[in-house]
């Protein structure tokens, strides 16, 4: 009992830590991007998201490697076993350097042929520099990251958070204070990357401050046995990840070469709500990763199987909200804050609202798949998923254009991973038929798609000035779908565990 409570306690630390920096993040994001569009053309915003891209392309080179060594960290930091703990840290930071190495040295060998990437080269100086400061400060985060995974394995992952929201404001200021004195880009960018390092360095120093283990006999490395088991769950990882990457960060690409960086640079404000709110909840499960792979190696599978059920619920409110808020109010707030120019069509938005919905309710069966270390029974999934997602989001742009390209993810999604991924975890970890999850996920979207139909009709009601319908829309997307899922799970046998908690987290606060 006393570990579970542990467990609850890290998970809500964690999560705390986690809301508290995705929110910063992108308000922060916002107001940046707000004053960026102002003094910069919108062929920097397009050059901005297609290079981020480009360089989520070249993190391939990291194999897995983090996934398989956090995995690897969870039982012997259960247990105590700080040899183990050095032996694999020792090996992590081996090979992170070496891998921010080669992404520098990649980006330098991808830089003369950008212009293959772009349909109408743009008017911009120095574009080659542009992308190989992207390049320098996606690679720098390799030589310190490998620290911020340690601590997210103890389910420490609030220490990192809070490092990474200092970092954050620290940018955002920077950047804005450069764009509005030079207008200078490549400063901008340079703040970018000093911030970064500055963030990420004191995150390394938190970790050697909390395991002064890390610090003695820094050449001892993994037995083969040991290695054996990274290099086997670092095989899978890595398909996984080629298949997360080819699903998630092509669009850009295939918008950039076939439609151009103008609808690039609409398209990544409308991004950066999806991925902001994506990532606010990304985290809340990532948060919650390090506690499912304590749960696995200590409790037995019953308890998991409840565990599940009860996130499952959490799940779909959480995502159920935000697709609310994402589907209604997207469009005003881009107009508000980036102007009219920068808006797309509705259609955009529903099938964006699609994706985001169907790939967030994904993330229960992930949390159990990656903290129960069971990524290698499927582990060529992600690439099936690939695959189709690169063919119909290419064939389906010249016939829709933007809208193709985002049902092409949409379509990869539910060929592929919406179901392989839960019944992997059904016959591996419960050993049961995932039958009743699939009725359940089938109910969870019928009901997400009556919230947002019913927020839709009320926000179509009032018409008024761009800043008040985003205020009425907010209040209307926040109301609607949190009543509704209230009075549909507030009787039922997994949403007492909630009720049960929030009674015990009120009389504690008293």
């Amino acid at each position: 009992m006393k570990e579970r409570s542990s467990r609850l306690g890290n998970s809500l630390r964690n999560l705390t830590a986690s809301w508290l920096n995705q929110a910063a993040v992108i308000g922060l994001g916002f107001v940046g991007r707000m004053v960026f569009v102002r003094f910069l053309s919108q062929e920097y915003l397009g050059l901005s998201g297609l290079f981020g891209d480009i360089l989520s392309m070249l993190s391939l080179a990291e194999l897995g490697v983090g996934t398989a060594i956090t995995f690897q960290l969870y039982k012997p930091l259960a247990t105590g076993e700080e040899d183990k703990v050095r032996r694999l840290m020792n090996f992590y930071r081996r090979i992170y350097t070496a891998i921010g190495v080669f992404i520098l040295l990649a980006g330098l060998a991808l830089s003369p042929f950008l212009s293959f990437f772009i349909k109408d080269m743009p008017d911009i100086p120095h574009l080659k520099l542009i992308f190989m400061l992207m390049v320098a400060n996606s690679a720098s985060t390799y030589f310190f990251s490998y620290k911020t995974s340690l601590l997210n394995a103890d389910q420490k992952s609030y220490l990192p958070q809070l490092s990474l929201l200092g970092g954050s404001v620290a940018t955002c200021v920077g950047q804005i204070a450069v764009l509005a004195l030079t207008r200078n880009y490549l400063l901008y960018l340079t703040v970018q990357i000093v911030c970064s390092l500055g963030a990420n360095a004191f995150i390394s120093r938190v970790a050697d401050r909390h395991y002064p283990f890390l610090r003695t006999d820094r050449k001892v490395l993994p037995t083969g046995e040991e290695v054996r088991g990274v290099v086997k769950y670092a095989g899978a990882a890595m398909l996984h990840k080629i298949g997360a990457l080819v699903v998630f960060s092509t669009d850009n690409i295939i918008i950039s070469k076939f439609q151009g960086l103008l609808s690039v640079a609409s398209y990544s404000n409308y991004q950066l709500l999806s991925k902001g709110l994506a990532s606010i909840l990304q985290q809340v499960f990532r948060s919650m990763t390090a506690s499912v792979g304590n749960l696995g190696a200590l409790e037995e599978g019953e308890h998991q199987y409840a565990v599940f059920r009860r996130l499952l619920i959490f799940n779909h409110w959480c995502y159920s909200f935000a697709a609310c808020g994402l589907f209604c109010v997207a469009t005003p707030l881009v107009e508000l804050c980036f102007g009219e120019v920068y808006a797309m069509e509705q259609s955009v938005v529903a099938l964006l609202t699609v994706s985001f919905y169907l790939t967030g309710m994904r993330r229960t069966a992930q949390t159990f798949n990656d903290g129960c270390g069971l990524l290698y029974h499927n582990r060529y999934a992600p690439i099936i998923e690939g695959l189709i997602n690169l063919g119909a989001s290419v064939a389906l742009v010249y016939v829709m254009g933007v809208e193709g390209v985002i049902l092409g993810t949409i379509l990869s999604t539910l060929l592929v991973p919406f179901w392989v991924e839960p019944v992997v975890t059904f016959r591996f970890q419960f050993r049961r038929s995932p039958a009743p999850y699939f009725a359940r996920q089938g109910g969870f979207f019928l009901l997400t798609a009556g919230e947002c139909a019913l927020s839709w009709g009320l926000c179509a009601l009032f018409q008024g000035p761009v800043w008040l319908q985003v205020v009425v829309r907010v209040v209307i997307c926040t109301g609607v779908p949190n009543l509704v899922n209230l009075l549909v799970f507030w009787f039922t046998k997994d949403f007492a565990y909630y009720r049960a908690l929030a009674a015990r987290l009120l009389r504690r606060g008293k």
